[in-house]
């Protein structure tokens, strides 16, 4: 038996969220993926990227978000660097200073010691 005014209760559906959690993640693993030798950038504009995706369809506002968040200051810290190593390279490229090969070759390695130039010599 059914009452006429009767209205089945329809529940939402439950929210998504896929989308902004995987912003969320992408941004975090850009953080540590930076100090491989950049490569950080790349994995935080795809945060960027996804993170936008997920804000504009509403599938996890909150984690895309954050995502984008943790994902722009990812950029702006290797931005900041790359500006730094490309400033101290550039100061052994003058060939005022260091006017031949060995000269430069010196300042890269005192500059940057993690840059190992060694040569080998020629049979």
């Amino acid at each position: 038996m059914t009452l006429r005014a009767y209205r089945p209760y329809l529940t939402a559906p439950p929210p998504r969220r896929g989308l902004g959690v995987t912003a969320l993640v992408i941004g975090i693993l850009a953080v540590p993926t930076l100090a491989l030798c950049g490569m950080g950038l790349v994995v935080a504009l795809a945060g960027l990227v996804v993170g936008g995706i997920a804000v504009a369809r509403r599938n996890g506002r909150k984690y895309a978000i954050s995502g984008i968040i943790i994902s722009a200051l990812t950029l702006i810290l290797g931005g900041v660097g790359a500006s730094w190593f490309l400033a101290q390279a550039r100061e052994c490229a003058d060939t005022a200073k260091y006017p031949n090969a060995d000269a430069r070759e010196r300042c890269v390695e005192d500059r940057f010691p993690f840059i190992s130039t060694t040569r080998t010599a020629a049979p």
